[in-house]
């Protein structure tokens, strides 16, 4: 026998090895390739607010046991997240993250993201330790991707932060607020939205602890920077800012910021916020004693909105009390049998 044909069988084994590795690694290719296709698509659609689209893709790519599978869970769960499915959504943020830490890997922006998510929806629903421990994870791994002095930390110290203020941890949350500002002084202008939403959120801290002298100069700076900006979210700066100002005693002043809020939302057609800040104009009104103005406030918010729906409660019922208050009874009845019909008209459309 010749050596050619005594080794044959080997050489044969040999062709069929390289030949199987030849063909898993093709299919490995073809697989990863698919994956792909379904995952940007999802994206794609995710990004069109198509979110049957998405989540179909998303569980389409659903890959097994290996690092895809937490990408596919973290995107899948943001589409439930945006539809606020909760309930579907913390558990494939779940599953993404026990993937990750499992292979150990690598600080990534997709994995802080997805540990934010977890944070908020465990705060939302009552298990602020859970979340306080995503949060510092999240804020932990941003330092590690952009150090400790960049903007991308804004958010997830405001998230820490604002979870221990929901804890009354008060003197916990102010260095992180204070930080978060810091850093957003830095890298943006003063007068910029992203400076006004630290220092918003700094200032709600100092009011939740009772510090009004605290929490009224971080008001008036961020009404200052929303003046500027013309920003419609300025109904979220007065009220807090009016309550600040009348825990102070400072009635007059309380008047004053809020007429200038109600000047600012003048400019933007949203009625539901002028009429709110209207609303919160007759109340300062009626502190002073001021009723003629405070039942003018009260008329021009209901003629702001137009018509009687949910965003009309408040106003009826502060106008309704006020005319109780003046011993005004059929103007108030009016105005109750008007709440009346709003609150049936909820009630008859959860009931549906």
């Amino acid at each position: 026998m010749t050596w050619a044909a005594r080794f044959k069988p080997s050489l044969l084994w040999g062709r069929i090895a390289f030949g199987s590795m030849f063909l898993c690694s093709a299919v490995a290719l073809a697989e990863e390739a698919l994956w792909k296709l379904y995952f940007e698509t999802g994206i794609e659609a995710y990004g069109r607010s198509r979110y049957a689209t998405a989540e179909t893709m998303f569980l389409a790519s659903r890959a097994e046991a290996d690092l895809r599978l937490a990408s596919t869970l973290s995107q899948l769960a943001l589409v439930y997240y945006t539809e606020k499915k909760d309930e579907q959504a913390e558990p494939n943020y779940r599953r993404a993250v026990e993937i990750w830490d499992n292979a150990k890997a690598p600080p990534s922006i997709e994995r802080a993201n997805t540990l934010s998510y977890l944070g908020i929806l465990r705060a939302r629903h009552g298990g602020q330790q859970d979340a306080q421990r995503f949060y510092e994870r999240a804020l932990d791994m941003r330092e590690k991707l952009h150090g400790p002095a960049d903007p991308e930390l804004i958010t997830p110290l405001t998230n820490l932060a604002g979870n221990l203020q929901n804890q009354k941890k008060y003197r916990e949350a102010d260095p992180l607020y204070k930080r978060a500002l810091d850093i957003a002084e830095k890298h943006f202008d003063r007068d910029a939205p992203k400076v006004a939403a630290v220092l918003s959120a700094q200032a709600g801290n100092f009011y939740d602890e009772e510090k009004y002298t605290e929490a009224e100069p971080l008001y008036m700076r961020v009404l200052t920077i929303q003046d500027k900006n013309d920003d419609p979210d300025v109904v979220d700066t007065i009220r807090p800012l009016a309550l600040t100002l009348f825990a102070q005693k400072k009635f007059s002043q309380a008047r004053v910021v809020t007429e200038r809020g109600i000047a600012i939302l003048e400019k933007n057609n949203q009625p539901e916020h002028l009429a709110s800040a209207l609303t919160l104009l007759g109340l300062t009104c009626e502190w002073l004693a001021g009723y003629a103005d405070a039942e003018r406030a009260y008329k021009r918010a209901l003629d702001t909105l137009g018509r009687d729906n949910r965003a009309a409660l408040d106003t009826l019922e502060n106008y309704s009390r006020m005319l109780r208050d003046l011993k005004r009874g059929p103007e108030a009845e009016t105005l109750e049998a008007r709440i009346r019909k709003i609150r049936a008209t909820r009630s008859t459309r959860r009931d549906n």
